[in-house]
Parts: C-alpha cells; sequence; structure tokens
C-alpha cells in the first residue's frame, strides 16, 4: 500500500523523527520517504530502544492514517517538500 504519497503522511513520519531525535536521542545518519515504505540509517543513545520507535510510529501512524480516511477520502498524489531533520 503506497502510504506515503500524501504530504501529511510524509510529514507525520519526519515529525517523528524530529521529535524522536530531540527527546529520546535519535541518532539519524541517512533517511529516504518510499511511496510505500522508509529506509532508515539510525542509531539510538543508550536509553532509547529502537524497537519503542517502531511500535510508537506504528501506534500513531495507524490511529493518524484511520482518521483522516474517515475525514476524506485519498486524493491525488502530492508532491513531497525536501525537509532537513
Amino acid at each position: 500500500m503506497d502510504v506515503f504519497t500524501r504530504k501529511d503522511y510524509a510529514n507525520l513520519e519526519v515529525e517523528s523523527l524530529q521529535y524522536c531525535q530531540k527527546e529520546k536521542g535519535l541518532i539519524i545518519y541517512g533517511w529516504c520517504i518510499l511511496p510505500n515504505h522508509v529506509h532508515l540509517i539510525v542509531s539510538a543513545a543508550a536509553r532509547f530502544y529502537l524497537i519503542g520507535y517502531s511500535a510508537r510510529l506504528q501506534k500513531i501512524y495507524g490511529r493518524f492514517y484511520s482518521e483522516s480516511h474517515r475525514a476524506e477520502p485519498p486524493g491525488k498524489p502530492a508532491e513531497l517538500d525536501v525537509m532537513a531533520i
């Protein structure tokens, strides 16, 4: 399923990465958002576990995706803005 074709969906991923960088000690070396998945090259501070990030992201994204599809049906794919982390 192409989940990142809408800008707001991709932005949710970027915002989550930024939060984990600032608040959880996630170290990001590289990333790439593709239409149906994300590539990350990351490491974690001692107090932060990558499995926790993955579970948190799935929960938040699942809720966001469900709510947004109830509010409006999927539209035409939008071009993504380049965002620095």
